[in-house]
């Protein structure tokens, strides 16, 4: 698995056509979590299209199987604002994924690598 980050709004995201988790950051701080299987793709339709405000993408990539426990994880440890959870839609994800310490002063890739995610 690899941890990496490029900024937003930049041609170089072409060659991100990776599977996993992303963080769009403002300022340092995570805005949203969100899951793809295509990283590239949904960065830049949150580009054109999302009235989110960001200026830095982090990343994990995860086989597709793992992405919804893991973007669960992540959303429960970052509380971005941007993120909206629908009663019970996680109900079946959360009795599969072990709880995690949630520290707050890690930062992302020290939750990460931690929680082994």
């Amino acid at each position: 698995m690899t941890y990496g980050s490029f900024p937003a709004g930049t041609k170089e995201l072409k060659k991100y056509t990776l599977t996993g988790v992303y963080f769009l950051l403002l300022d340092n701080k995570v805005v949203y979590v969100g899951k793809a299987k295509n990283i590239y793709s949904r960065i830049h339709s949150h580009i054109l299209h999302d009235r989110k405000l960001f200026n830095r993408v982090k990343y994990k990539e995860y086989d597709e199987s793992e992405l919804d426990a893991r973007e669960y994880l992540c959303i429960q440890r970052f509380m971005p604002k941007y993120n909206i959870v629908h009663n019970g839609a996680r109900k079946i994800i959360s009795r599969n994924i072990k709880k995690a310490s949630l520290n707050d002063n890690l930062s992302i890739k020290e939750y990460i690598a931690r929680n082994n995610l």
